[in-house]
């Protein structure tokens, strides 16, 4: 007969788990295997006597045991012994775990059971031994999770395991040896293989339940691959999700459940409507549910539970329901640091939620609150892991942040300073970290901005570009860092001495905006600043036909950016400031009007979207002004009046060039 003992071990170990999206890797323990004694020994067949015990010896169990017994071959002898290897503490830190959330599955054996038939009356004796030491074990969970932290375990197979992985490759047969070449491509990151090695054993063993559960883990991770398009992460999810369905219910411990809803929230990632979104969210959430209540010291469920709320704020319709969703997303954090305090991911993924928090808080000391909270997580996430590149990253942007609300030019550079040294830190840990070398050149290009001197201020630019483009050597199709690029060059152009150095800087700034636009189409901030380029080099025309060109294509990236957001106030009032000054250049009065009419339908559409836009008010009240001086009849001169008068009121105060 084959042995499937290998199998039957990976269902206690294997517990690792894949992230959610645009999170760190959860860190989680896999307690090794421990050499035992006549104590194990005692501990399996009170374990035994508890099952039987709990089941009450009914029809159904016996059922399911003759069930198990046909999905799963003969366990020989020296499987067993195997089973008994290792320190007797962590074996009983092992099995104390199966109890919980994986099951027993050394007694679903034919050999097993013969040994243990008829000692019943025997194994009664340790039942209250067995619930003192699940006592014991409860109370002092944290203490062993933290001593396994601090010997290294990690979310990687251990030693034994990956030792018996290689052995089986070497000295086993059939099903022993595609386990052990699926275990070693899953150490190694190589999902691609592992995903075909678990096909494989499913193809002989299709109610392998560690088989299905190691595919799914494949199909997991195999969707979070930037190269894999919708539809093939949308059909490895259902894969997956396919296969722990598949997974008996006994089995169906915490560690399946946290990884079933991790692919459910990975698939509302992917969904294309807001009602399958949510309808997998809720699901996902069932699923941490689930597995917090089999295992209530489960941290990396917590955390996994934690990251969906927070994604869930993205799509809240309204901001009660967004601070709802925030509001339980850091309870989940909370309890997911509590559980494991070394939990670094945590730490960090909280950070990030109270760094968005600041950004949507309506006053300062509101968002000065959240924003202290959010770098102390920041600062214990990078003490628990050092390495934590992304950390590092996000603290330096939270201090860019900062720097953007402070009220003196000392404190601003204060926070720009810390900033780029918390940036500096994120691309020593990472060098191939994009959004690090992206953000620290948004930070220099601040500085640039308030610099006081042209040689202080071309400095900062120079360095901006310069982490720009190791952003987008780290990472070509970083849209955001090519746009903010092109602004940086526009920002340039306007500072330049000469027409020549001026069109320069233009035609590279539209080389960024044209690749941004192309790494996603849909970056209406990318679209509206081209269109603000178009309009500038429309300005510095020589001939009006030139002049004529820039505002047609300027008028097109406008129409873009709004097509795209259409609530992008920026966009709606520089085009029409653009169709105003059409206007001022039309050669006839029904041109002029026209321009007019279409240059009012967009300062409207500025200031609905935006009621306290000044500048929209301001140039609204001007063109009527305009139209006012222009306007043939006193009637019709004073209608135009009226109106400005009242566009003038809504600007008031006037803006800051004005007054």
């Amino acid at each position: 007969m084959k042995s499937l003992a290998f199998l039957l071990l990976f269902s206690f170990l294997a517990v690792s788990s894949f992230a959610a999206p645009q999170s760190a890797a959860p860190e989680g323990t896999s307690p090794s295997s421990a050499p035992t004694d006549e104590r194990l020994d005692r501990i399996l067949r009170s374990l035994e006597a508890l099952r039987q015990t709990s089941e009450k010896q009914t029809k159904q169990t016996l059922t399911s045991m003759e069930e198990a017994k046909i999905r799963i071959d003969t366990i020989t002898d020296r499987n067993i012994g195997w089973v008994n290897m290792g320190y007797a503490a962590l074996a009983v830190f092992a099995a104390l775990f199966a109890l919980a959330g994986v099951g027993i599955t050394y007694f679903t054996t034919q050999t097993y059971r013969e040994q243990v038939k008829g000692k019943k009356e025997a194994f009664e004796k340790y039942e209250k031994e067995m619930e003192d030491l699940l006592e014991k074990a409860r109370e002092h969970e944290m203490q062993l999770s933290n001593l396994l932290h601090r010997h290294g375990f990690s979310e990687k197979f251990n030693d034994d395991i990956l030792k018996q992985a290689q052995q089986a490759i070497q000295y086993g047969k059939g099903v022993e040896v595609l386990w052990g070449k699926a275990i070693l491509s899953q150490e190694k990151g190589d999902w691609e293989t592992a995903y075909t090695f678990w096909k494989t054993i499913l193809e002989d063993y299709p109610r392998n339940e560690n088989a299905l559960f190691g595919l799914a883990l494949a199909c997991g991770n195999l969707a979070q691959e930037s190269c894999k398009n919708t539809a093939e992460k949308k059909e490895l999810l259902k894969e997956g999700i396919r296969n722990l369905k598949n997974i008996s219910n006994a089995m169906q411990n915490s560690s399946v459940l946290c990884n079933w809803g991790n692919l459910l929230s990975d698939r509302a990632s992917a969904a294309s409507s807001p009602e399958e979104k949510n309808a997998f969210w809720d699901g996902a959430q069932e699923k941490y549910r689930r597995a917090t209540e089999e295992n209530e010291h489960f941290a990396d469920a917590w955390y996994n539970w934690g990251n969906l709320l927070s994604e869930r704020t993205d799509a809240a319709s309204s901001p009660e329901e967004k601070n709802a969703f925030w509001d339980n997303a850091q309870e989940k954090y909370r309890r997911a640091t509590e559980e494991n305090e070394h939990h670094a991911a945590a730490w960090y993924n909280w950070g990030t939620l109270l760094s968005k928090r600041a950004d949507a808080a309506s006053s300062p000391e509101e968002k000065n609150a959240f924003w202290d909270g959010a770098q102390g997580k920041y600062r214990r996430a990078t003490e628990e892991n050092e390495h934590l590149a992304a950390a590092w990253s996000n603290w330096g942007t939270l201090l860019s942040d900062r720097a953007d609300a402070a009220s003196s030019p000392e404190e601003k550079n204060a926070f720009w300073d810390n900033a780029q040294k918390k940036y500096r830190r994120a691309t020593e840990e990472d060098e191939h970290l994009a959004d690090a070398w992206s953000n620290w050149g948004t930070l220099l290009s601040k500085r640039a901005a308030a610099a006081s001197s042209p040689e202080e201020k071309n400095a900062f630019w120079d360095n901006a570009q310069k982490k720009y483009r190791r952003a987008t050597e780290e990472n070509e199709h970083l849209a955001d860092a090519w746009y903010k690029w092109g602004n940086l060059l526009s920002e340039r152009a306007d500072a330049a001495s000469s027409p020549e150095e001026k069109n320069a800087f233009w035609d590279e700034a539209q080389k960024k905006y044209r690749r941004a636009t192309e790494e996603n189409k849909h970056l209406a901030a990318a679209w509206s600043n081209w269109g603000n380029l178009l309009s500038d080099r429309a300005a510095a025309a020589s001939s009006p036909e030139e002049k004529n060109a820039f505002w047609d294509e300027a008028q097109k990236k406008y129409r873009r950016a709004t097509e795209e957001n259409k609530h992008l106030t920026a966009a709606w009032f520089n085009w029409g400031c653009l169709l105003s000054k059409r206007a001022a250049a039309a050669p006839s009065p029904e041109e002029k009007n026209a321009f007019w009419d279409d240059a009012q339908e967009k300062y409207r559409r500025a200031t609905e979207e935006n009621e306290h836009h000044t500048d929209a008010w301001f140039n609204w009240g001007n063109l009527l002004s305009k139209r006012a001086a222009a306007a043939s009849s006193p009637e019709e001169k004073k209608a135009f009046w009226d109106d400005a008068q009242e566009k003038y009121r809504h600007a008031s105060p006037l803006p800051e060039y004005i007054s």
